[in-house]
């Protein structure tokens, strides 16, 4: 132990004086004094000028006094002449009738009798399933007011054409018939009620 002491010391003090020296030349060399630091001063209230105000002022001329002028001069008129002749009368111009001798009183009647007539026909729509073109036979009343009731069709080419065409007469509009000069309630009144079909070129499909 003392052997291995003896011989690590020599070598130990070596490497300490080396060390030493290595630090020596370093401060000496790199080592330089900095600069004294300015003192910093801090505001912590700091005080914020105020905005300055500008006022205008306005100044108001006087107003000047403005004069009225004069009214215009009124232009002499003319007085109107006046006929001093007197005029004529004249009654041959305007004769004189006399009713007393006259029987003006008349009594005329007019009693124009008339049968119904269509004012309004609403055409019919062209049902979806219908395959060709058809027609239907309607026949309805026709009361006072000109409106159709008690609608039946007793003949159709197809089924599919009754229902249209019991809509379409029910939003007829006809003027009554007139009897007396009074208007009357029409029975039975027939019309015929054609449906038309066409293909995709435009030409009509017959029934």
């Amino acid at each position: 132990m003392s052997k291995r002491f003896i011989c690590v010391l020599p070598l130990a003090a070596i490497a300490t004086a080396g060390l030493f020296g290595v630090m020596i030349t370093l401060i000496d060399g790199e080592w330089a004094p900095q600069e004294s630091v300015k003192d910093l001063k801090f505001d912590i209230n700091p005080v914020v000028d105020e905005p300055r105000l500008i006022r205008r002022t306005v100044q108001i001329e006087k107003i000047k006094k403005v004069e009225t002028p004069p009214p215009p001069q009124r232009i002499a008129t003319q007085n109107p002449i006046q006929p001093k002749e007197p005029i004529a009368e004249q009654d041959w111009m305007i004769p004189d009738f006399s009713f007393d001798d006259m029987d003006i009183s008349t009594d005329v009647a007019l009693n124009i009798d008339s049968d119904e007539k269509a004012i309004l026909r609403v055409p019919p729509q062209m049902p979806t399933r219908a395959e060709r073109s058809g027609h239907c036979v309607a026949r309805f009343d026709i009361n006072a007011e000109g409106a159709p009731f008690n609608i039946t069709t007793p003949y159709c080419t197809q089924d599919v054409f009754s229902r249209p065409t019991l809509k379409a007469v029910a939003k007829w509009k006809y003027r009554p018939a007139v009897q007396d000069g009074t208007a009357q309630t029409s029975r039975s009144v027939e019309t015929k009620v054609v449906f038309k079909l066409a293909d995709e070129n435009g030409r009509l499909i017959p029934e």
